[in-house]
């Protein structure tokens, strides 16, 4: 069991409903916090970090994004979290750690020093755009603004290649996160490319139809 306290259940409840009347981008719907709150469990542990504040802040952390958008959602978030935390117990204490955990969460943080749970929260973020599962966020999101096949696939690679060139050649700050993503960013890798090698030997007949890829 992940929600062992009262306050967690109802601040679960609390955020199931946030996210049925407001309406997130494809990338970043309930199923997104769910997996995130996965990896916060996981890395919370393998870090020892407090889950009790680590939760939390993984529910919310991104309840920002269907009013502002992606850009400053972590900001503007650690500014919506407080009071939904406060209706659901959270004392005055908790809910101004897990709202400075919530602010660092995202690339678009402009603070550099972030906390240990603030890294936390990052990478478990970061990991759901990593193995099996990140190939339907990539391709879902990439359908939906009229990508397809090679540009879809090209666009995959440059997203991994992008998480590389961050923290010694990978966006994510602690040790537990970097171990954990390396199996499944090369597997990422090496589906894209296996898909565009194989589309490959459909090119002279794509031209031959006039048809685009």
């Amino acid at each position: 069991m992940i929600f062992t306290e009262e306050r967690q259940k109802k601040l679960l409840e609390r955020v199931k409903e946030y996210y049925k009347n407001n309406k997130s981008d494809n990338a970043h719907r309930f199923d997104h916090t769910v997996r995130v709150v996965y990896w916060v469990n996981i890395l919370s542990e393998m870090e020892n970090v407090d889950k009790s504040i680590m939760i939390p802040a993984a529910l919310l952390h991104d309840i920002a994004i269907p009013i502002v958008g992606d850009e400053t959602h972590a900001r503007e978030g650690a500014k919506l979290c407080k009071p939904i935390l406060e209706e659901c117990g959270y004392s005055k204490e908790d809910i101004e750690k897990i709202a400075e955990i919530i602010s660092m969460h995202s690339t678009d943080d402009p603070n550099p020093n972030k906390s240990l749970e603030g890294k936390v929260l990052f990478d478990a973020d970061k990991l759901d755009a990593t193995g099996p599962i990140s190939l339907h966020r990539f391709f879902f999101e990439y359908a939906k603004k009229g990508y397809i096949h090679h540009d879809a696939l090209k666009k995959a690679i440059l997203h991994i290649e992008k998480f590389r060139k961050l923290n010694d050649g990978t966006i994510f700050f602690t040790k537990s996160a970097k171990e954990i993503s390396k199996d499944r960013g090369k597997y990422v890798e090496k589906i894209c490319k296996e898909i565009l090698e194989d589309l490959e030997k459909f090119q002279e007949i794509y031209k031959e139809t006039g048809l685009s890829d």
